[in-house]
């Protein structure tokens, strides 16, 4: 209604298409699961009605981190990015998230995103918060004041080190929110969006 075309993908590793397809995004943080993305938006671009200049990426939880892993992929792709409650750190997930009061949780962790031990380095290495370096398109974060399952730390730690490497971005916490937005707090979001 606000006149955006939308691409909404299911990667390797979305839940609904079965045991096999989810068990693909086993470790793909910021590989195969990006792959995919790419995949499908180079077919969008493709498309006589949409414009590859004026495309922007944005994704929440999981979907924020690859928004901006997607913008570390590609410089100059993306006009914006946004992140709704992403994760920027992901070791920092096994820390302060909920998932770490399950042992179950943090077992499918070491099993689907890394093992702490071995492969933190590898992990740290794919966290957005630590490769703004590469980040040119402006960044809108917006952060669940009380979300449990991304702390809003991540966006903390995101955006310290966007304005220290003087990279355009903006944030948004919403206030009294979890994981998840109720439909009145989805509503401001999305207005801050279409800004």
């Amino acid at each position: 209604s606000w006149g955006f075309a939308v691409l909404q993908v299911n990667y390797r590793g979305s839940s609904g298409y079965g045991l096999s397809f989810q068990q693909l995004g086993k470790k793909q943080w910021a590989k195969g699961i990006e792959d995919d993305i790419d995949a499908a938006v180079e077919h969008a671009m493709a498309l006589p009605a949409i414009d590859p200049a004026r495309m922007c990426i944005i994704g929440g939880s999981y979907g924020g981190f690859s928004a901006l892993a997607s913008i570390v992929r590609h410089r100059d792709r993306y006009r914006c990015a946004v992140s709704i409650n992403g994760v920027t750190d992901v070791p920092l997930m096994a820390d302060s998230s909920d998932w770490a009061d399950s042992k179950a949780v943090m077992d499918f962790y070491e099993e689907y995103i890394g093992d702490l031990e071995t492969e933190r380095e590898k992990l740290l290495a794919i966290s957005p918060a630590y490769q703004t370096e590469t980040m040119e398109a402006p960044i809108l974060i917006v952060q669940s004041a009380a979300d449990r399952r991304v702390d809003p730390d991540h966006a903390h730690r995101l955006i310290t080190m966007l304005e220290l490497r003087g990279k355009p971005n903006e944030s948004m916490f919403v206030e009294h929110a979890a994981h998840s937005f109720t439909t009145d707090q989805w509503i401001a979001v999305a207005h801050r969006l279409r800004r």
